[in-house]
């Protein structure tokens, strides 16, 4: 019954926008748009999993009306929390490498805040904390794949430390080496078990 209410909003606000119009007073609609609109809309924000670790994960949290808990939905990108500013909830501008880094995330941020505002606007009151992640995983191409060797696992980590930045280019080159001389000696004991 509550949410019949809900779908009827526009229609109310639009009534209430006319009679404005017509006369009624200005400060009035103010208020109840206001109001109605703090407790129908979807409110998100971007979080970091553990904010007083080195290195953390972004997450976004967004309230649905008619939910009882928060959303949360890991972004899956992790960053150095002193790049992470927490009034504007996004990373911070810099200059250099680091801030070309930051500003590719912050784009990827505001790729997920858009997703949001679609899928919202697409669902309205009907939107559910299930209906908004099988939309965001489908939209962000998320698949529950597991990586099956360890050279898969390794070339996982070296890709995420380059797109992060934790490490420096020599301490990536020697994981690189490492990566390759295990190939190595994983080939030569799958062709020693041949034989």
């Amino acid at each position: 019954m509550e949410s019949e209410g809900i779908e009827h909003l526009s229609e109310i606000l639009s009534y209430i926008g006319k009679c404005c119009i017509d006369g009624i007073n200005l400060p009035l609609f103010s208020y109840i748009y206001s109001y109605i609109s703090t407790h129908t809309s979807t409110h998100m924000s971007f979080f970091l999993d553990h904010p007083n670790r080195t290195i953390a994960t972004i997450r976004l949290e967004v309230y649905i009306p008619n939910e009882r808990s928060r959303f949360k939905y890991s972004t899956g990108r992790s960053v150095k929390t002193v790049y992470w500013d927490k009034k504007t909830r996004r990373l911070k501008t810099m200059r250099g490498a680091q801030g070309d880094r930051n500003r590719k995330l912050n784009i990827i941020l505001n790729e997920y805040e858009f997703a949001v505002e679609r899928i919202r606007d697409f669902y309205g009151s009907a939107l559910t904390k299930d209906r908004l992640k099988a939309k965001l995983d489908e939209y962000f191409h998320v698949q529950e794949k597991k990586s099956e060797t360890v050279l898969e696992l390794f070339d996982e980590y070296l890709k995420e430390i380059k797109d992060v930045g934790t490490l420096t280019k020599a301490t990536q080159t020697k994981y690189r080496q490492s990566r390759d001389k295990f190939k190595a000696f994983q080939g030569r004991v799958n062709s020693n078990s041949k034989t």
